[in-house]
């Protein structure tokens, strides 16, 4: 069989063509797959990775790759802020759309230019992922919002002018405002609640000074506050963020002002005995320190004590430059210094403090007269006489409002209930008026009566027989003639 089939020809026997077209078909692809190779050889790479190893990491290849600046971006809460990123195409297909995805469902859309992704995120309140598409390439990244750097403290170390000779002081200024005084020099110092990157100190006209910066915290040199009214600040933390406006300082610089002095308890004009000797309280104050103070005077009968008696006597100063405030007796009696009656001596008090050059502060004058003691006993006579005089006044009123009182009670059966009821209510009002006019009368006593006793020619009895009769008015007044007033005001509103 073998020897017969050897003449045979068996091609026709059997069809070629889909063997054939099969053939052709595998070249084509195979020519395109070189040329893929060719073109994308790391999509060829990747999908033959992927076909050996399907369980393994290897990432999906896409023509278009997305690179995000940074897979954080820290943000500003509640503030929009622009993310950034490259793409880079791998092929001639060239999307131009991106879209951004966040995990809240919102979505922003932009274009790709110059290979550049710039799109405005809106301000976010959480942290939150989004995912960045263009074409078939995606990247995923995280936003984490934070407050701005905010002023954790505040303070200004204050120099006080060399003059006032005073320990620097520390002031709190986070409310915003540093009253100083003229001439001091100021140094700043403060924190925020995260390390600083840089800060701005525009100060004055000098506009931005050296200011050293230790993690959070920052401090300049001494600054002069010379035309020094305002000053603001700028920060930028470690992440770039900055104060959302520049922090004012407000700067108000005020004069050292002149020290006072006052007399709290002495009349511009008074008089004393020429035995007395009067307690001069003083007062005085400065805004920084008091540094001397005193009083000087003369007569103008020329008696006048010299300098050294007026420093010993009537002279002082503070304890120390910071004291502001000194209350400070001195003693005057006309006897001590020759000052005969009928004289008049006239004083100042003065002051000074440590300001270079500035005069004394001085009071008004005041002016003190010297009485002699029978001088004095006589105008104290005269004003008891007066006294008797307005109360034999008094008495004689208060006699007629007694005869008036019995003659409207006899009366009473005749007069009608109107009647009776406003003579009563008169006869009341006049009662009470003289009650009034006898307590004034034994105040005014009492006061000459204080006066007198400033008097040694005065004897213990008689100022204790002026002392029982002004009481008896006083009671008299407050009590019985009240209560008589009263009784008479209610039985006009309701007479038997």
């Amino acid at each position: 069989m073998d020897l017969d089939a050897r003449g045979c020809d068996f091609t026709a026997a059997v069809s070629t063509r889909l063997l054939s077209r099969l053939g052709a078909g595998s070249a084509v692809l195979a020519i395109l797959t070189f040329i893929l190779l060719a073109i994308l050889p790391g999509a060829f790479s990747n999908t033959l990775s992927r076909w050996i190893n399907p369980g393994g990491n290897t990432p999906r290849y896409t023509l278009v790759t997305i690179k995000p600046n940074t897979s954080e971006h820290l943000a500003i809460r509640g503030e929009s802020f622009f993310l950034e990123a490259d793409v880079n195409y791998l092929s001639f297909w060239k999307p131009g759309t991106v879209t951004v995805q966040l995990d809240s469902g919102y979505q922003v859309m932009g274009e790709v230019q110059d290979n550049r992704i710039r799109l405005e995120i809106p301000g976010q309140f959480k942290e939150t992922s989004m995912q960045m598409t263009v074409g078939d390439g995606m990247a995923e990244s995280k936003i984490r919002p934070m407050q701005r750097p905010t002023l954790v403290s505040l303070n200004a170390s204050i120099k006080m002018p060399a003059y006032l000779n005073l320990k620097d002081a520390s002031i709190d200024v986070e409310s915003g405002g540093l009253d100083i005084l003229k001439g001091s020099e100021v140094k700043v110092a403060g924190a925020i609640n995260r390390p600083l990157q840089e800060i701005v100190l525009n100060w004055g006209s000098t506009n931005r000074v050296p200011v050293s910066i230790s993690n959070v915290t920052f401090t300049t040199d001494w600054l002069s506050t010379t035309n020094a009214f305002e000053a603001d600040i700028h920060w930028k933390d470690q992440f770039g963020f900055t104060n959302a406006q520049p922090w004012k300082l407000n700067i108000r610089q005020r004069d050292d002002a002149a020290p006072t002095f006052q007399f709290p308890e002495l009349y511009r004009e008074m008089a004393i005995l020429e035995t007395e000797a009067v307690e001069l309280k003083t007062e005085v104050r400065d805004d920084f320190g008091v540094k001397e103070f005193g009083i000087d005077w003369e007569t103008i009968n020329g008696v006048k004590p010299s300098r050294d008696v007026l420093d010993v006597d009537f002279k002082d100063s503070s304890l120390h430059a910071a004291q502001k405030e000194l209350k400070v007796s001195f003693y005057f009696s006309p006897n001590l210094y020759d000052i005969e009656p009928g004289d008049v001596v006239e004083l100042r008090g003065y002051v000074t403090d440590y300001f270079p050059d500035r005069e004394p502060g001085k009071t008004a004058l005041y002016r003190i007269h010297i009485v002699s003691a029978v001088e004095h006993a006589e105008r104290i006579r005269q004003q008891l006489e007066a006294l008797l005089t307005q109360l034999e006044d008094v008495s004689r009123l208060e006699q007629s409002i007694a005869t008036a009182t019995d003659e409207t009670l006899e009366k009473m059966d005749t007069l009608s209930e109107e009647d009776l009821a406003a003579r009563l209510q008169d006869q009341a009002t006049d009662q009470k008026l003289n009650a009034s006019q006898l307590s004034e009368m034994a105040r005014k006593g009492m006061e000459t009566l204080k006066e007198a006793m400033r008097n040694p020619t005065f004897t213990d009895e008689v100022m204790s027989e002026w002392s029982k009769t002004l009481s008896e008015m006083q009671q008299l007044a407050d009590q019985k003639m009240q209560d008589a007033a009263k009784a008479l005001s209610k039985a006009s509103q309701s007479p038997p």
